[in-house]
């Protein structure tokens, strides 16, 4: 489960890692879309959102993950995609979130952060 928040892998030699790195390259989906198109939505406010996510592999346990962790999901268009923990730095960022009205966006997201 390589999508996990909490994943980690310890590679022994070079070549596994640049294995794993090209794995990830092939699997992944760049798009553009203008900022004030993009939306974040809380999970747990919109439970409907999870049935709204296009088919993925290890759809339910992806689904668990992002409501354990983030709890949110982005919307582009008709197509709902969950976020990541690595994702947040940038939605705070774009958000113009910072100082102590971070830690407490981040307490409310996310109870376990501290």
């Amino acid at each position: 489960m390589n999508f996990a928040d909490d994943f980690s892998k310890t590679f022994y030699d070079k070549e596994e890692f640049l294995e794993f790195l090209d794995g990830i390259e092939c699997g992944a989906e760049w798009q553009k879309h203008p900022t004030n198109t993009v939306l974040v939505i809380a999970g747990e406010e919109e439970p409907e959102i999870c049935e709204k996510i296009k088919d993925m592999d290890e759809k339910e346990e992806i689904i668990k993950d992002t409501m354990k962790n983030s709890g949110l999901f982005l919307c582009l268009g008709s197509t709902y995609y969950p976020v990541g923990q690595t994702t947040m730095k940038s939605i705070e960022s774009r958000a113009r979130i910072a100082g102590s009205a971070l830690l407490i966006c981040r307490r409310e997201i996310s109870p376990g952060i501290k």
